[in-house]
């Protein structure tokens, strides 16, 4: 039987797909990437269950064939709109607990997007940890390069360090995939949690700053808010002046890893790395892979 799709502009200008057989429902939401030229998103996957497979595809032709009339080549699945709204499919890893802020989806979407034409584009991987492995990585094979320092996150200036981290997450970042410029205020929404008295402590996250004084990077990791006895690091930025110059391990890795270690924690996530080389290999095998597609 022939599905119909129904489609609607939102108040943003982005393209809501949505289609229903029975008791089934598919919803999804297309548009342009913000500030990245000649690029299409598609996110906000909702589907009850597998079953729905004829009425995922159905929606996600409908998107594309829009996408493509508005001179859109580059198309990628899932995206949320930007980055910060959310990306990424758990392809790997579904046996393990989730994590705060972890992307998180049934395991047959994957296959959906692959049924519809979709091709795997970038990969991303997590690693779960015990106390073992975390002592390894706590461990400082050598110093950091003289005149670094660190300053860790401060609740009492939650607002100044937010727009820091803003700052300085942005220049390292900027040319991740599909980045794009986020306000202070949104991002402000969104990582409030990092200064919460649940999720931080002293050392979990920290500034790296220079010998002049200057923000070169940081580390962010927090205390799970789904597994209170695990804690997450989350993300390690350093800008392109710095890199390849010894800092990771001493200056963000050992440094977390000592703090967790010493506020009683054994089980850590390390979270969401690039496809490619890492501090952990050698301690020990991703557990976890995230992907986005593209069609």
């Amino acid at each position: 039987m022939p599905i119909s799709t129904t489609t609607h502009l939102d108040e943003m200008g982005f393209l809501r797909v949505g289609a229903g057989h029975g008791g089934e429902r598919v919803a999804l939401t297309a548009g342009c990437a913000p500030g990245i030229a000649g690029a299409g998103f598609i996110g906000d996957l909702t589907a009850a269950s597998e079953d729905s497979d004829a009425l995922v595809r159905a929606s996600l032709e409908t998107a594309v064939a829009w996408l493509r009339a508005r001179g859109l080549r580059r198309i990628w699945a899932p995206l949320n709109a930007s980055i910060w709204g959310g990306y990424r499919l758990m392809t790997r890893g579904f046996e393990h607990t989730p994590f705060g802020g972890e992307p998180r989806n049934a395991s047959w979407w994957p296959e959906c997007l692959a049924r519809a034409g979709f091709a795997a584009l970038a990969h991303w991987r997590s690693w779960d940890l015990g106390e073992r492995e975390m002592r390894a990585l706590a461990r400082r094979e050598r110093p950091a390069p003289p005149g670094f320092h660190l300053e860790p996150f401060e609740e009492r200036a939650r607002g100044e360090q937010l727009e820091r981290l803003r700052i300085i997450g942005s220049a390292c970042f900027r040319q991740n995939f599909a980045f794009s410029d986020i306000s202070r205020e949104a991002f402000a929404r969104k990582f409030t949690f990092l200064f919460s008295r649940e999720a931080s402590r002293p050392g979990l996250g920290s500034f790296i700053v220079d010998a002049e004084g200057k923000t070169a990077g940081f580390y962010v990791g927090y205390v799970d808010p789904l597994e209170r006895d695990r804690v997450v690091l989350y993300a390690i930025g350093l800008l392109p002046s710095v890199r390849g110059r010894s800092l990771v391990r001493p200056m963000a890795v050992a440094p977390f890893f000592e703090a967790a270690l010493a506020y009683g924690f054994r089980r850590a996530v390390s979270a969401l790395h690039t496809a490619g080389p890492t501090f952990l290999d050698g301690v020990a095998a991703a557990s976890r892979q995230y992907t986005v597609f593209h069609i």
